[in-house]
């Protein structure tokens, strides 16, 4: 086996691709699109980890990042090693992969977080990489870690990744020691002293689902509505929820802009 640095063009990576190992596995869209925002924000760097041709000259590892120089239209520079045993892919990708948390040195209750609020600010449902977050995570994980310091605990539930952005953002773009009470009150379900609208956010989250995944962004536009104290509304119900999360994009945008992000 040996190996050499090269840029692959699109036109190189369709010819790599045109030989895929029959035993590949299916190509995953999101994947793809990972590596596509890596490319376009330089996140992508040079490593041990590349392209694999076997002794037949058949692809056996990278499909995925080929795939992505094709939509990304441009060259990037990566690792070949030729001459592999045609056995190689299966003994790939077997490791264990380096979380976001490992790569920032932020526990993952943060970064998950984080990730949520690129996802607002985005507008889609993306995979962040470490260096997409980091400015990020430069404005919002000081207000995240300071509500888990505040409240001592977390609540399956009621503190999913979405109710925590949105005490986040009403910390910095509004009261921030209401924004964090508020959220205490929720996570340590004190009725007695809650609002109106924290005791109707409060009915709200009971009767979702426990996994609670399609429903993260009404959570959210619905937390920012009961954490705000500034907000006229008296309820957290939603009559125009596609109105109320172009107003939460809007909201992060604003905020994140705003601090020179």
């Amino acid at each position: 086996m040996y190996t050499e640095v090269k840029d692959i063009t699109p036109e190189l990576a369709a010819q790599l691709l045109s030989r895929c190992h029959k035993l590949n596995r299916h190509i995953r869209p999101t994947k793809v699109e990972n590596f596509v925002r890596m490319y376009e924000t330089g996140a992508f760097l040079l490593t041990h980890q590349g392209i694999a041709i076997d002794t037949d000259g058949n692809l056996v590892d990278g499909q995925h990042r080929l795939n992505a120089i094709l939509k990304y239209g441009g060259s990037v520079k990566m690792l070949i090693a030729y001459n592999t045993d045609s056995e190689a892919f299966r003994g790939m990708d077997r490791g264990t992969t380096r979380t976001i948390s490992d790569i920032t040195g932020f526990e993952r209750d943060v970064t998950d977080v984080v990730s949520f609020i690129i996802e607002v600010y985005l507008g889609s449902r993306v995979t962040s990489n470490a260096k997409e977050m980091e400015p990020f995570l430069k404005i919002f994980a000081r207000p995240v870690v300071e509500l888990k310091n505040y409240c001592g605990t977390l609540a399956r539930q009621r503190s999913v990744a979405s109710v925590r952005a949105a005490a986040a953002v009403c910390m910095l773009d509004r009261d921030s020691d209401f924004a964090m009470k508020a959220y205490a009150r929720l996570i340590k379900l004190d009725f007695g002293s809650m609002t109106h609208k924290e005791h109707d956010f409060t009915r709200y989250l009971t009767k979702i689902p426990s996994r609670a995944g399609k429903y993260r962004n009404d959570i959210f536009v619905r937390a920012l509505l009961a954490f705000d104290e500034g907000c006229s509304a008296v309820s957290v119900v939603i009559r125009n929820p596609e109105w109320h999360r172009d107003n939460a994009k809007l909201r992060v945008r604003h905020l994140v802009n705003g601090m020179a992000i």
